[in-house]
This record gives C-alpha cells, sequence and structure tokens, in this order.
C-alpha cells in the first residue's frame, strides 16, 4: 500500500545521482552485521541436521525390528545377492578405459578446428586490418556504460515523485520519474526504510552545519515520518544508500536502526531504547517544510506535540502542545511563512505564528481530522478534512468563527486534500471510497466538477503536482501510484482553464497580518475580563434606570 507521497520541484534532482560509497565504520557494522547473520544461520542448520539425524537414526531402528526377513544388506534373502562377482564391475571399467582415447582424439579434433577458426578471424581484411577481440569487448562495454548513463540520468523536464510504500512486513521509499513527452513512469531507485512510513517532506536544504555568510547547503532531501520516534532524512541523489543523512530525534544509539541487515541479534532486541534530547516520544505523523525558512521543518506526532526543528543543527526550535491527542497534520502557510496550522485527533485546529507560539487561534471540527491544506490563493483560509467524510474551511483571523463553508464530500473518511498551486479555487478530495473529486470553491460556494475511480484501491494519499496546473498523484491500497491529468476532463478544461496564472506569488499583497489575530491564553482572559466588566457595567446602568424609572411613578 501507499501511505504516502511527496513530489519533487522540477530540475531539483541531480541530473546524474552519486554511487554510494561506504566509509571504513560502515563497512565494519555491515561486516559485522553479516558475520552475526552468518552466524544464526549456521546455528539454524546445525539444529536443523540434528533433527534430520535424529529422524534417520529412528527410521533405522524401525528397520531392525522388521525381523530376520532381510539380510545384511537390508534387502530380502530371496535375492541372494551373496551370490553375485565382480565380472559386471571390471567390464564397466574397462569399458571406460577403452572409451577414454576416443574421447582424447575427439577433444585434439576439436583444438585444432578451434584454433583454424581463430586464425580465420585474425585475418588482415582488404584495407589491412585485423579485428581485435579486446577492441569488441570495450566497444561493448562503453556501450553498457552508455545504457547504464541514460538509466540513470534525471533529466530537468522529468517529473519526480517520492512514493511510500509497503509490502507485507518490507516498506520503502520509491523515487519514481515521469517523462511527459512519453508518458512513461518508472521506479529509478528505492530506499530501504526501518517501520512502516506514515508522511513524507521534500526538502532542498543540506542537513550540514550552517555557514551564516552562504546560507544553508543546496540538495535534494526528503525527510521520513514511520511510527518510529525519529525523522530520517535521506539524500535523494546518492544511489543504494544505505543509511540516512541525519536523523531528528529518534533512538541514542544509530545501530539500532538496523536497516541494511533486518536480523537483530538477541542481545540487541533486548537492549533499552534511549531516545535523543528533544525527540518525539512516539510515532512521528507528519512533516512539513517550511521553503522560505530553509533550515526549518515541522512535525507532528501521536503524542499529541508539534515540534519545530532545525534541519541544520538537527536540534528541536520548540515544542507545542495546544493539542490533547495524535497530531494527523502540519502545514506552513504559503505567505506568513512563520505562521503554522496542526489539526489533531482532538478534533481541533490550531493556527500559530511560531515567533510567538503561546498565541493561537482554534477552530473545531466534526470529527477526527484526515488532512489539512492552506489555499495557496487565499493565504487567510485553511481547509481540513475529517473521517466522517465532510470538508470545512475557514478564516483564519476570525479565531473560533464558524466555517465559511461546509460539505459532504465522500461516503467515508477523506483521507486527502489538495489545492492547484496554479489554479485558484481547484481543490481535489480523495476517501477510501476509491474515487478522487475535483471542486471548485469560487466565493466559498463549493461545487463537485467531476469524479473518477482511480483503480487502485482505497485512497490514502494524494497531491497536485507544484510544476502543472493539473497533474494529480493518488496513491492507495493495491501500492500503485496513479497519475490523473485532469485537463483531459472537459468539464475541469471548461471551468479553469481560463484561470491558470501560475503560483500563487501575488497573494501577500491581498492578504492581511493573519497573526494579529491571534491570541495567548494570557489574552484570552483579559478579553474574557473585560467582556465581565462590560457586561457588568451594561447591568449596572440598566439597574439605576430601572430605578430612576420606579421613582419617577412614586412621585407620580
Amino acid at each position: 500500500m501507499i501511505s504516502a507521497l511527496a513530489w519533487v520541484p522540477k530540475g531539483a534532482s541531480q541530473r546524474m545521482p552519486e554511487k554510494l560509497k561506504l566509509t571504513e565504520q560502515e563497512m565494519q557494522m555491515l561486516r559485522q552485521a553479516a558475520t552475526e547473520e552468518e552466524a544464526d544461520e549456521h546455528d539454524a542448520m546445525e539444529a536443523a541436521m540434528a533433527e534430520e539425524d535424529a529422524e534417520e537414526q529412528a527410521a533405522a531402528a524401525a528397520k531392525e525390528q522388521e525381523g530376520a526377513a532381510a539380510d545384511s544388506d537390508g534387502l530380502p534373502a530371496s535375492f541372494k545377492m551373496d551370490e553375485y562377482d565382480d565380472e559386471d564391475d571390471d567390464a564397466a571399467i574397462n569399458n571406460y578405459i577403452g572409451n577414454s582415447g576416443a574421447i582424447e582424439d575427439g577433444v585434439e579434433e576439436e583444438e585444432e578446428e578451434t584454433s583454424g577458426d581463430d586464425d580465420e578471424a585474425q585475418q588482415p581484411d582488404d584495407d589491412g586490418n585485423v579485428a581485435m577481440e579486446d577492441d569488441e569487448e570495450e566497444e561493448d562495454e562503453d556501450d553498457e556504460l552508455e545504457m547504464d548513463k541514460e538509466d540513470v540520468e534525471i533529466r530537468p523536464t522529468d517529473a519526480v515523485v517520492l512514493v511510500a510504500n509497503t509490502e507485507e512486513d518490507f516498506s520503502n521509499l520509491e523515487v519514481q520519474v515521469y517523462d511527459d513527452e512519453t508518458g512513461s513512469l518508472y521506479v529509478h531507485h528505492e530506499i530501504n526504510l526501518p517501520a512502516f512510513p506514515l508522511c513524507l517532506a521534500w526538502m532542498d536544504c543540506a542537513p550540514v552545519p550552517l555557514d551564516p555568510s552562504k546560507g544553508p547547503v543546496d540538495g535534494s532531501f526528503v525527510a521520513v515520518g514511520t511510527f518510529k520516534s525519529g525523522i530520517e532524512i535521506w539524500n535523494l541523489d546518492v544511489l543504494d544508500v544505505l543509511e540516512p543523512a541525519v536523523t531528528l530525534g529518534g533512538e541514542q544509539n544509530d545501530e539500532l536502526r538496523d536497516v541494511a541487515m533486518p536480523k537483530m541479534s538477541k542481545r540487541r532486541k533486548n537492549r533499552k531504547i534511549a531516545l535523543k534530547p528533544g525527540s518525539h516520544q512516539d510515532a512521528v505523523m507528519a512533516l512539513d517544510w517550511n521553503s522560505s525558512h530553509r533550515n526549518m521543518l515541522a512535525s507532528g506526532s501521536a503524542d499529541a506535540t508539534v515540534k519545530v526543528w532545525d534541519i541544520t543543527t538537527q536540534s528541536c526550535l520548540y515544542t507545542m502542545a495546544h493539542h490533547t491527542n495524535k497530531v494527523q497534520s502540519v502545514r506552513w502557510n504559503p505567505v506568513e511563512t512563520t505562521v503554522l496550522a496542526s489539526a489533531s485527533f482532538d478534533r481541533s485546529l490550531v493556527v500559530l505564528d511560531g515567533r510567538q507560539p503561546n498565541a493561537f487561534s482554534k477552530f473545531a471540527l466534526s470529527a477526527e481530522v484526515e488532512s489539512i491544506a492552506w489555499a495557496p490563493h487565499d493565504p487567510s483560509t485553511i481547509v481540513a478534512s475529517t473521517e466522517d467524510g465532510a470538508v470545512v474551511g475557514f478564516d483564519v483571523r476570525m479565531n473560533g468563527s464558524a466555517p465559511l463553508f461546509r460539505f459532504d464530500a465522500h461516503a467515508g473518511a477523506v483521507s486527502a486534500i489538495s489545492f492547484s498551486a496554479q489554479v485558484p479555487g481547484l481543490l481535489a478530495t480523495a476517501g477510501v471510497d476509491k474515487t478522487v473529486k475535483l471542486w471548485d470553491l469560487k466565493d466559498n460556494a463549493p461545487v463537485c466538477v467531476t469524479s473518477k475511480e482511480m483503480n487502485v484501491g482505497e485512497l490514502f494519499t494524494m497531491s497536485f503536482y507544484q510544476d502543472s496546473p493539473f497533474m494529480l498523484g493518488v496513491g492507495g491500497s493495491k501500492g500503485v501510484l496513479a497519475l490523473w491529468d485532469t485537463s483531459e476532463n472537459e468539464g475541469v478544461e471548461r471551468r479553469f482553464g481560463s484561470r491558470v496564472q501560475g503560483s500563487a506569488t501575488g497573494a501577500a499583497a491581498a492578504s492581511s497580518d493573519i497573526s494579529a489575530s491571534f491570541r495567548s491564553p494570557y489574552q484570552l482572559g483579559e478579553e474574557l475580563v473585560l467582556e465581565e466588566e462590560r457586561e457588568k457595567q451594561q447591568q449596572t446602568q440598566q439597574g439605576k434606570k430601572k430605578s430612576g424609572k420606579n421613582k419617577g411613578k412614586k412621585h407620580k
């Protein structure tokens, strides 16, 4: 099954990925792991041989008890085996010796024929050139190298999509390449993962110390969240890689990861796991990279916390505990890039500014959340999908307000939602009912434009390609990636074709300061106190007015 996917921006991948070069330490770890695996296999083989010997001994004992009807060779006495002599054996030996001479003669003749063929092959042609076998072999090797380069090369026009796939107990990350010209989709290379993958986030910032004069180091990396507490960051420009570049949080001892050699000794299994400082305490369920502050990565966990990490120092900058249950989704605002949204199984959506995490807006959801997404062309609007099949939108500037819209999208959980980065109002929803639906959210009045069954089972993940207005990637229970060019649908082309305008770069000018509407608990308390004081003042004034009227009546 495919549990997560993420697109790589066009041209961000290294054209010719590098081959893995193991360090001496990594070689030593592999040798040690191989030795332990060999010892385990040896012990298992000895146990199996001992069991087989015991079975053979038991069978032999049973035969001995069959009676005196069998002779010492284990054959019935009526066969009279003792009366046979060795004449047949002597005849067989003489026959073999007689034929050996003929065999040797045949070998000599074959060698002479082969030698003659070689001489003919090395005869010069009309121009006096002799074809040498070494030259032909070198040409074959050059052709093979050229073919290898073509297989490995990722062209700047290729679309690269990262797919987290699991079959039975084996999980891996597939780097798939789509050639728009030929329509071909193939797996370029794979990365083994330590546990079931829950979320992915692509990034271009290398997890190395930051040089203030130069800024972050460029590259192509992916952060992976699994049922383990650590966040692994992998270098996508290296083939056959065995270990992540770094791990944010997670287990203190890297040897416990054990992906290259999956079998662990009993000694390792029984070892107590210690976590790094600042680590999540449970599975990492959500990730989102900040493309403006490139060293920052947000994560949400089953431990009910949201963390912001510095990729370059591999440290946790701060932890937020606004939720009381598992955090299913986190998203940075595309325009106000310090604003972060998170949604949890506690049926709440929280929006805050990372510079003042104690100030936030909070919105109630009708059920446990599945996915959230910011509207790229209307950055104050955030949309959430829930397990009851609903999709709801909020204006985050209106703390705790009623939703802008709400509609029932699917018969069952809406597992994923995604906006087109280049078409205002185009929203895609995916559900466990195996279908994708496209919606027009113009003027906050949702209209279903079309729907399609993707034939890849129940749908768990989906995303628009940021470099294409209409290309959509979908994954589900069958473990097959499905791509849909939604512009092929006449209704989509008719409704959205004229709206294509590229990425939402101009949206910032039209947006207001979102974070200005956030309130900290202290500020909310002060506002409540002020509101209570105003109500008391109003009640006092109303009481004075009533008493004044009553006095006037008495005087009359």
